[in-house]
């Protein structure tokens, strides 16, 4: 039994609502893979039949279009979880997922082992259609974004999605190339770096290589559109 996993399984979303004997038996099943910036998890329209939880590192699930160009659509953290969609209807996954950074490690279990236990703990179920909710919910504000809201806009709720997930500490390190910041926004690198530097001149942010640091809150929100 592999105890650290079985803690941040009891942490991660849906796993917290399993059962202890039963996190120690998904322990024992866990694959464990290990990949490098830029390789590739899933593939697009690849059948997927894996829950992963990441465990260090970061993954992104993107979207490339036919002229090669990525818009990241989500960003994966130690703790998080994806589902292939071929767990849950057999189809295909509709986006790439690929490692983020070096060393980025992750768990799998496949769906014939996973259901199940699943089955066993019926409140995870439950948990497991609230967690597709909110990803479904969060397709939709990515598709607003890109569709009602400019560069500038999208760039700012970007950095605030950052600062809320590093539990509202003001200074961050820079965990995203501006290629990164740049797919994320549905942008290009040098238009990125521009509104950056704008946003700096401000007063807003300061920004160096390696952090950013958020010196007014509120005015960001006003360029993100939060009331």
């Amino acid at each position: 039994m592999n105890s650290e996993l079985v803690l941040k399984l009891s942490q991660s979303a849906v796993f917290r609502k399993v059962r202890k004997s039963d996190l120690e038996a998904l322990s024992k099943l866990a694959i464990k893979k290990t990949y490098q910036a830029r390789q590739v998890i899933c593939s697009c329209n690849d059948f997927f039949p894996y829950v992963l939880v990441v465990d260090q590192g970061c993954a992104h699930a993107s979207m490339i279009s036919d002229k090669g160009q990525s818009l990241i659509v989500r960003s994966l953290k130690s703790g998080d979880t994806f589902w292939g969609h071929a767990v849950i209807d057999g189809g295909p996954t509709p986006g790439t997922l690929a490692a983020a950074v070096n060393d980025t490690k992750i768990y799998l279990w496949h769906k014939n082992h996973l259901i199940p236990i699943l089955k066993q703990n019926p409140d995870a179920l439950w948990e497991t259609l609230e967690v597709l909710m909110r990803r479904m919910r969060q397709a939709a504000s990515t598709i607003d974004q890109l569709a009602f809201n400019d560069v500038l806009t999208r760039l700012a709720n970007l950095i605030l999605n950052e600062y809320r997930h590093a539990g509202g500490v003001a200074k961050l390190r820079r965990s995203l190339t501006l290629e990164q910041m740049a797919a994320m926004v549905n942008s290009n690198p040098e238009v990125v770096c521009r509104l950056l530097y704008r946003i700096s001149e401000e007063e807003i942010i300061d920004i160096n290589r390696n952090e950013l640091l958020i010196r007014d809150v509120k005015k960001l929100q006003d360029l993100a559109g939060i009331p």
